[in-house]
């Protein structure tokens, strides 16, 4: 199974499973968000490098590039005269690697087929439809799946009633402050998500799967 991954990631067959399961696991738990920035990271740049193209040019120095390298760089100046010179340090250096990074893989949707391309972007506005539900039915449950999930093991139960009710071990309702970040992602996934579904083709269709997106997420 794991070669048939690194298959189809060099094939770039992983594009439209990565983007539908970005915004509806990020949405269930926005702490998993950092974890699909090198994943669609990896599953852009793999196939552009498999082409034979050259990688170079995906971080070849353009005006956006030396911009976004300036602000890193002066971050980093920065970062010699903070209370912690280390610790700011290695912020500074995140800071360029996920720059780097995201320039190259913005540089590689061009190695994309425009079928995969057209049902990645589907992929998206999917996963962000379900992800605004998700969220939307655990907002008048009081969390009813999440419970379900953090009672079933130890290991994601809370360590304290701060964000959530506890009686007798058992968690019986989570504040709604525990989903704020659940609903603010929302809200960015709605832009990319309309401009996905902006290339459907019919009026009739396009404008149904718009109003449910957004009555999903504004609700």
């Amino acid at each position: 199974q794991l070669l048939d991954l690194i298959v189809g990631a060099a094939k770039g067959r992983l594009v439209a499973p990565t983007l539908f399961l970005s915004p509806l696991v990020t949405s269930a738990a926005a702490r998993l968000t950092w974890l699909f920035f090198p994943l669609t990271a990896v599953a852009l740049i793999v196939p552009y490098l498999r082409r034979g193209n050259d990688w170079r040019h995906l971080i070849w120095p353009t005006t956006d590039v030396v911009a976004a390298l300036l602000v890193a760089a002066y971050v980093l100046l920065g970062a010699l005269w903070a209370v912690k010179p280390s610790a700011a340090a290695e912020k500074s250096a995140i800071l360029l690697a996920v720059t780097l990074i995201a320039f190259a893989a913005s540089r590689a949707i061009a190695a994309v087929d425009e079928p995969q391309l057209s049902q990645a972007a589907r992929s998206f506005a999917v996963g962000a439809f379900i992800g605004a539900l998700f969220v939307l039915f655990e907002l008048l449950t009081d969390g009813a799946i999440t419970r379900l999930v953090v009672n079933a093991s130890s290991w994601f139960k809370p360590e304290s009633a701060k964000h959530a009710k506890i009686l007798n071990g058992e968690v019986t309702e989570f504040k709604s402050a525990e989903f704020r970040q659940s609903t603010a992602l929302l809200a960015f996934h709605l832009w990319p998500a309309l401009l996905a579904l902006s290339a459907v083709a019919g009026l009739a269709r396009r404008a149904t799967w718009i109003g449910l997106l957004v009555v999903a997420i504004s609700a």
